[in-house]
């Protein structure tokens, strides 16, 4: 299941550096995520955990908020 976290984490990561952030990226992510782990021979419990932890560096980004500063 470690090699389940590495791959979703890190395919994950890779495609927001490189697409950003959204609907359709999060779908690509998660497809990607299933579609390497099975073809590296992963089984049931593997590919569902890389596409489960594949969303989470998705879902961390999210929208940053910075408070005003103290001259304004």
């Amino acid at each position: 299941m470690i090699i389940g976290v590495a791959i979703g984490i890190g395919l994950g990561d890779g495609l927001i550096y490189a697409f950003g952030t959204g609907p359709w990226q999060l779908a690509v992510i998660v497809l990607l995520a299933i579609i390497v782990t099975t073809f590296l021979g992963g089984g049931p419990a593997v590919i569902t955990q890389a596409a489960a932890t594949a969303v989470l560096p998705d879902v961390r980004v999210g929208p940053v908020r910075c408070a005003p500063s103290a001259g304004s």
